[in-house]
């Protein structure tokens, strides 16, 4: 939940711009709680994860990486909040005019459904909303995909945690956890660290108060350890695209998206341009804007539901602003400080901007 619009009015009394009212609002979100990814052997997976995912009925276990009721629930809230955040700023006219990108994992259609709920009620299915699901294939640039992007996928391999390699994983302080069988697909010792994160992590959502865990061959860690070790493992590979400078084969697709429609380009522009995608689409998107070591974000995993929104306002002098929250709090662009013009911004994204047949080739 939270607001997801804050400080506009009141940054807007100390500002030496009046900012008027919002224009329109770009949400870049991770889909809500679900149930882990893998489970390891002796889990009780099925027991564990019982009549807490939508449709479900009782005794019947979430299917892995299904959204579960209180992940729907979270981007309800979200949507209720930002519905009164756009009223509040100015952006009245109702109902929205809304474009919703997802992946091809249902998780983030469920939870985009979740969010237009929030914030269009019975309203959202009406028409005046335009979904595009990207499919598994060359269409998939809301997830980072080297099989099907020519540059990336010269480079070898896969964007994915489990491949980051041993040097990386002992930079973490990784030891090797063979003994945890997190499927059959994950057989890297550093990736199974990142799943064993994931598996905790989506448990102590539902069992709060749990604080040390098996980590490793021998001894216990606790939550904020194995946390610390798995953002480090996932996030290397976002760090080296950026010094590396090919990040923007990872978020271009993306950020041009942004571009044309914070600067109204491209012919009819909706309200409300909404990404509802995965940690790993905020991750290396937080990376490229600079933002991933700075506060509110400070190097930390983007926790179930996290948002990224860019809001377009409209000042008494007639100019466009970009202001940007992160899960409610706001941040500044380092490529575009206060005040953050539309033409600034442009001139601050278009290094990382590309088109998505450019993408693809």
């Amino acid at each position: 939940g939270g607001r997801l619009l804050p400080g506009g009015a009141a940054r807007a009394a100390s500002a030496p711009l009046a900012w008027r009212e919002a224009r329109a609002a770009a949400l870049v979100a991770r889909h809500g709680d679900r149930s882990p990814l893998a489970g390891f052997e002796g889990d009780g997976y099925g027991d564990a994860w019982a009549g807490r995912c939508p449709n479900g009925r009782e005794g019947t276990a979430c299917y892995k990486g299904q959204l579960t009721n209180r992940g729907a629930a979270q981007l309800r809230r979200n949507g209720a909040s930002l519905r009164q955040a756009l009223r509040s700023a100015g952006l009245a006219r109702e109902p929205y005019t809304v474009e919703v990108h997802c992946t091809h994992i249902p998780r983030t259609m469920d939870s985009a459904r979740a969010l237009l709920e929030g914030l269009l009620g019975s309203r959202w299915a009406a028409g005046r909303v335009h979904v595009a699901q990207q499919h598994s294939g060359p269409a998939l640039w809301l997830y980072p995909n080297r099989e099907y992007c020519g540059a990336l996928k010269a480079r070898g391999g896969s964007v994915g945690a489990h491949l980051v390699g041993e040097e990386a994983a002992d930079k973490a302080g990784f030891s090797k956890v063979g003994h945890w069988k997190l499927g059959e697909f994950f057989t890297n010792y550093t990736d199974q660290r990142v799943r064993l994160f994931d598996l905790y992590a989506a448990r102590r959502c539902h069992q709060p108060g749990a604080g040390v865990y098996p980590c490793g061959e021998e001894g216990q860690c606790g939550f904020d350890e194995l946390k610390s070790a798995a953002t480090v493992a996932e996030v290397a590979q976002f760090l080296q695209a950026r010094e590396e400078g090919w990040l923007q084969l990872v978020v271009g697709p993306l950020v041009d998206r942004l571009i044309v429609f914070l600067l109204g380009e491209g012919g009819s522009v909706p309200d409300f341009l909404y990404f509802s995608g995965h940690d790993t689409t905020l991750m290396p998107l937080l990376v490229a804007l600079d933002l991933w070591e700075r506060p509110p974000v400070g190097g930390e995993w983007p926790p179930y539901a996290s948002t990224l929104l860019f809001s377009l306002w409209t000042t008494a002098e007639g100019a466009d602003m970009v202001q940007l929250t992160y899960n409610g709090e706001p941040v500044e662009l380092p490529a575009c400080s206060y005040p953050c013009t539309t033409d600034k911004l442009r001139s601050a994204l278009a290094r990382l901007a590309l088109k998505e047949e450019a993408w693809r080739g």
